[in-house]
């Protein structure tokens, strides 16, 4: 075969794999109810064998839960009445905020001990953790009664104050992967606000998308590989979900062209997919739950049955894991009501 011809069968055989790009298929479960406040935004999160965490709303309290394929547990709380669920790690350890005896909201990790109080910075008088690895380290945000807010890092035995590294100011940490980076929004010398990545002294600035501002930018998730997911409010103000990695910004783009289009990131596991909610029009019915795949942004309301879908609306979509498994909130198209759902891909 000649040079030209080679060349002409490879161009047709890749354009024939682009165009033959399926994006995945899910089964969908109902795991529980979805509490009143996280019915849009989706703040649910899934680790390695498909358990979900969040928060669940009992008697006027909200409670951290895990709903574990139909057995829904509640993990109690550090003395108090609230509980809520910020985040999990792929071997089932969860991580949030908790009310302790005197009423005060500190940082917490669940494993299989029980639930241990992080405490806060110093005089700090409210903490959140936000992630936790394999290496037992958890990474959150803690609050001074001024509301001056501080990045810490704990080890169990160390709690670490994060939040100044190289002329840098982090303001708030939203994830942390297996290596101990952390993934989160802080304040460049500069005094613009972007994602930033932090490795030990170093910090990463993550840049902006091409006309973005240059203080709405929030890095949400970052894998194991590095990538970082996050969402950045770019050229005239709307805000698009971004995947970053090799040192350069991908916008994600949006799910239709309406004048209040907009996309924001939840998660990304460690094959770069992306999950989180896209708006494309006004009210609950223009917001859906998606998944970009690698090569393209899904509303998940696509990618289950039919039959499904006839009753059911992904409104969210909150985490996912190694094996592309969705942690997402689905509203009744009969009832109205929020619920809980685990999406398992099928092909």
């Amino acid at each position: 075969m000649h040079r030209r011809s080679r060349l002409l069968a490879a161009a047709a055989l890749a354009a024939s794999v682009a165009g033959a790009h399926a994006a995945p298929r899910y089964a969908l479960e109902i795991l529980g109810r979805a509490v009143q406040g996280d019915q849009q935004r989706g703040q649910y999160h899934v680790d390695a064998r498909g358990v979900v965490s969040g928060t669940a709303s009992r008697h006027g309290r909200t409670r951290c839960v895990v709903y574990d394929h139909g057995d829904v547990r509640d993990l109690g709380t550090l003395g108090g009445h609230g509980c809520q669920v910020s985040g999990i790690g792929a071997d089932g350890t969860v991580v949030g905020t908790s009310q302790d005896t005197t009423g005060a909201w500190h940082a917490f990790r669940h494993d299989r001990a029980g639930m241990t109080d992080l405490g806060t910075w110093a005089e700090d008088t409210f903490s959140v953790a936000v992630g936790v690895n394999a290496l037992g380290q958890v990474v959150g945000n803690s609050f001074s009664s001024g509301g001056r807010e501080r990045v810490f890092l704990s080890d169990g035995a160390r709690f670490v104050n994060v939040s100044r590294r190289a002329g840098y100011r982090l303001l708030e940490a939203t994830g942390l992967n297996a290596t101990g980076a952390i993934v989160g929004t802080g304040v460049t010398p500069d005094q613009a606000r972007h994602a930033f990545v932090c490795v030990g002294d170093v910090v990463t600035d993550l840049g902006t998308l091409p006309g973005a501002q240059d203080d709405a930018l929030a890095g949400v998730a970052i894998n194991n590989h590095g990538q970082v997911a996050g969402t950045s409010q770019g050229a005239g103000g709307t805000l698009r979900a971004f995947l970053w990695e090799g040192g350069a910004m991908k916008d994600l783009g949006l799910l239709g062209d309406a004048p209040d289009a907009a996309t924001g990131a939840s998660d990304l596991n460690d094959r770069g997919w992306v999950v989180g909610r896209a708006t494309y029009g006004a009210g609950d019915g223009g917001k859906v739950g998606y998944v970009y795949d690698g090569l393209a942004l899904n509303d998940l309301n696509t990618l289950i049955p039919n039959a499904v879908a006839a009753h059911w609306r992904i409104v969210a979509a909150g985490g996912i894991n190694a094996i592309g498994q969705i942690a997402a909130v689905a509203r009744s198209r009969d009832d109205g009501r929020h619920v809980v759902v685990l999406l398992t891909p099928v092909d």
